[in-house]
Formats: structure tokens, C-alpha cells, sequence
């Protein structure tokens, strides 16, 4: 009974494993980025690499998707800039040592916004990090590791809305 049961327990530990994808991320980090956003742009360049892989997985054309992920995002980046800058346009004409604060406000904004963007980071129904390293040459250089299940109908979704 007892052989039983840990088969039918080991057998369930590997039909878990099974459907894990692995997926890396690299992110340059700059002075002044604190370790949390970091760590959150890592996981998200980790999770668009896992969506690579489960494109392919599910035979739909990646560089299709990501092209038209590039343009839709790139207008919306571009809108978020120019209402910050003219948001904020006064305080630049006052003050130009405030135009270096602005542009690394600008920066963090668009990437928060590139990250919550089509809501990719919802693809992944778990994932889990199995390593966070820095280049040794330079230090800016950040790279993860990362395994996760993807929510395949919510990718195709997705896909098909973005390409068509």
C-alpha cells in the first residue's frame, strides 16, 4: 500500500515538472535604481523570454508578435514622454539641473509602464527564480534564471489580438 502510494507521488511531482519552461533575462541597471526594480525588470525580461519559448512551443511567429509589441509600446512610451516633459516643462526652464531627475523619472515610468504593458506579467501562473547574478566585469549587468507555467490560452489570446 505503502509503494503505492509514493509511486503515484513521484509520478505526480514529474507530470508538475513537466510543463516548467525556463527562461533568462539580462537588464542593465543604472546608478540610483534601487535592488526591488531591479529585480522586477529582471523577472519580466524573464517572463518575455518564457513567452518566446511557449511561442514557439505552440508554433506561432514570435517575430510577428514582438514586432507589433515594439510598435504599439513604442507609441505609448512616446505619449508618456511627452506629457511628462510637458508636465513638467516649467520646472526644466526654471532649473536645468532638474532635467537629469526628470529623465531618470521618465525612465523608471516607462519601464514600469513597459513591464505592466498588455499584461504579460500575468501569463505566468507561477514561476519560480532559481538564480539573480551580476556581471563580474560590470557590475551594472544583471542576468536571471526563472521556470514557470504559462497560461497558453491567455497567450493565444493575446497573440491573436496583437498581430491581427
Amino acid at each position: 500500500m505503502k509503494s503505492i502510494f509514493f509511486i503515484a507521488l513521484f509520478s505526480a511531482f514529474n507530470l508538475y515538472g513537466a510543463n516548467l519552461i525556463k527562461g533568462e533575462g539580462k537588464f542593465v541597471s543604472q546608478a540610483g535604481d534601487s535592488h526591488e526594480f531591479i529585480k522586477r525588470q529582471l523577472i519580466f525580461e524573464g517572463i518575455k523570454n518564457i513567452v518566446s519559448t511557449e511561442l514557439d512551443n505552440l508554433k506561432l511567429n514570435k517575430e510577428a508578435f514582438w514586432k507589433k509589441y515594439d510598435e504599439s509600446l513604442d507609441e505609448k512610451l512616446a505619449e508618456i514622454d511627452t506629457n511628462y516633459k510637458d508636465l513638467k516643462k516649467y520646472e526644466i526652464e526654471s532649473n536645468p539641473n532638474r532635467k537629469r531627475l526628470i529623465e531618470e523619472n521618465i525612465r523608471k515610468k516607462q519601464l514600469k509602464f513597459r513591464r505592466k504593458y498588455l499584461g504579460l506579467n500575468k501569463l505566468l501562473s507561477k514561476f519560480s527564480i532559481r538564480k539573480i547574478s551580476r556581471s563580474q566585469k560590470n557590475p551594472r549587468y544583471r542576468y536571471i534564471k526563472l521556470e514557470g507555467t504559462i497560461n497558453s490560452k491567455r497567450l493565444t489570446k493575446t497573440y491573436y489580438n496583437m498581430v491581427r
